[in-house]
C-alpha cells in the first residue's frame, strides 16, 4: 500500500471539494473582491499546480481523513479478532471433548 499516493489521492479530492464549496459561495454570498480574486485562484488551478505549501494544507486534511478512517478500521479488526479467536476457542474446546470420548461424531 502506498500511503503516499492514498495521501495525495484524498488532498486533490479534498481540493475539489473545497474548489466546489467556494463556487458556490462566491455565486451566494457577497465577498469582498480580494477574497474572490484569492478563491478564483484556487478554483482555476489544479491541484498538481498548487503551490508546495498549498498542497501540503490539502494533505493535512487528507491526513485528518486517513485517521478517521484507520480508528475505524482498528475497531472493526478487534472485533474481528475477537470473533476468530472465539472460533477458535470453540474448535479448541470440541476437539479436546471429542477426543475425550465423551462425544461421539456421526460419521
Amino acid at each position: 500500500m502506498d500511503i503516499d499516493k492514498i495521501t495525495d489521492r484524498l488532498a486533490e479530492l479534498e481540493h475539489k471539494q473545497w474548489c466546489d464549496w467556494a463556487k458556490s459561495i462566491l455565486k451566494e454570498e457577497n465577498i469582498s473582491p480580494e477574497r474572490a480574486k484569492r478563491w478564483e485562484y484556487f478554483i482555476n488551478t489544479p491541484w498538481s499546480d498548487l503551490k508546495t505549501s498549498e498542497i501540503e494544507q490539502d494533505k493535512i486534511y487528507a491526513l485528518k481523513v486517513m485517521d478517521v478512517i484507520t480508528d475505524e478500521l482498528k475497531k472493526e479488526l478487534n472485533k474481528w479478532s475477537f470473533q476468530i479467536s472465539d472460533i477458535f476457542d470453540y474448535i479448541r474446546r470440541w476437539n479436546l471433548v471429542n477426543k475425550s470420548g465423551i462425544v461421539k461424531v456421526k460419521e
